[in-house]
């Protein structure tokens, strides 16, 4: 960064940027640019929650029940009500697999009391394991409706890197040739004004060659002509 002296006669900043300081700062600050790169990690997330079906899930169950009945048999002694209390707990997980099966492994267990004194046991428990596997063999053994989806879903996002790259390359693009034709027209411009300098210089010779009588001062119109068109080239 310089400082230099203006038409105005103040100090004004300039900043000199190089080719590549110029496309740094376009690929940095370009708002095309940065939509672009959020489109990939939407699709990101789009990818993810579709392979969260195939996530497995979790389940659980605790119950606990009491039931008071009647005492009915004559040898119950001097009981007048029978208590029967259940404590049940289940846990299980259950998850779709990518090939299209799925599978359900379950524990139960049960714990029973009684107050009933013909019970022989008491506490009573009880516990079982259940697993239950399925695998499509023709429907939906190839494909489904999440593994279309992921599918679809990272076409998308293929499609999403192609769409940022080619924005990029773009810009670089736009960026390097409008460097390039500034960097053209401000030399067109130094050259302009040395032409506009000659064509002065030759009109000023002209002039002194009128007034000591080696010159027609009808030969300084085309002087003064060149003059003009090289102002105006300048001017544009």
């Amino acid at each position: 960064t310089v400082s230099v002296l203006g038409q105005s006669g103040q100090l004004t900043t300039v900043r000199r940027l190089s080719v590549d300081d110029a496309v740094r700062l376009a690929v940095e600050q370009n708002l095309g640019i940065r939509i672009e790169r959020l489109n990939p990690q939407i699709q990101d997330v789009t990818i993810a929650q579709t392979r969260a079906s195939w996530a497995p899930t979790l389940t659980s169950n605790l119950a606990n029940t009491a039931t008071d009945s009647a005492a009915t048999n004559v040898f119950a002694g001097g009981q007048n009500k029978v208590t029967d209390s259940r404590f049940e707990t289940s846990f299980g997980v259950r998850q779709v697999l990518p090939t299209g099966g799925d599978y359900t492994l379950n524990w139960n267990s049960t714990r029973s009391t009684s107050s009933n004194f013909f019970n022989t046991f008491d506490p009573q428990l009880r516990s079982n394991v259940a697993f239950d596997f399925s695998q499509p063999l023709l429907r939906n053994f190839k494909i489904d409706n999440v593994r279309q989806q992921l599918a679809l879903n990272q076409k998308a996002r293929e499609s999403s890197d192609v769409n940022l790259n080619a924005t990029i390359t773009q810009t670089i693009r736009n960026v390097k040739n409008a460097y390039w034709d500034l960097a053209f027209q401000i030399n067109n411009l130094n050259a302009q004004r040395q032409s506009l300098d000659l064509a002065k210089r030759l009109l000023a010779d002209n002039e002194k060659r009128v007034q000591i009588g080696t010159m027609a001062p009808i030969d300084i119109v085309e002087a003064q002509s060149e003059v003009a068109r090289n102002d105006e080239t300048v001017i544009v």
